[in-house]
């Protein structure tokens, strides 16, 4: 094999393995610390090894946001560091993926257009 194709193998798979390894960039979450019935609006870059968002939201509706480790983000573990047992989890791992719908005014908004835009196309 001539140098140049031991070139383009080369190149090659250093452009697979590069495509493959993850950048390895940091979640960005909602993080209000209290339990709150008002809007959180403060954003956080997580740190290692936090790789995921959670909200807790409580049956009176307050809910708490924050920075969790994904595999630690059951409902069993979260009942031990919170104290109580009935609430609802939310953990996920895509950037401000644990802001509640009614947190995004625009959402409802959007979603009831579109309601409207095809009755009136189904007419």
């Amino acid at each position: 094999m001539s140098s140049t194709g031991i070139c383009w193998v080369v190149l090659t798979v250093g452009l697979v393995f590069l495509s493959l390894c993850s950048t390895g960039q940091a979640i960005e979450c909602y993080t209000c610390n209290t339990f709150s019935s008002s809007q959180c609006a403060a954003k956080q870059t997580c740190s290692a090894p936090n790789d995921a968002c959670a909200r807790i939201t409580l049956s009176d509706g307050t809910s708490k946001y924050s920075c969790k480790v994904y595999d630690k983000c059951t409902h069993e573990l979260i009942s031990q560091e919170i104290g109580r047992e009935n609430f609802n989890l939310k953990c996920c791992q895509s950037s401000l993926c644990n802001s509640s719908f009614m947190s995004h005014p625009g959402t409802a908004l959007v979603l009831g257009l579109a309601a409207v835009l095809l009755l009136m196309m189904s007419s």
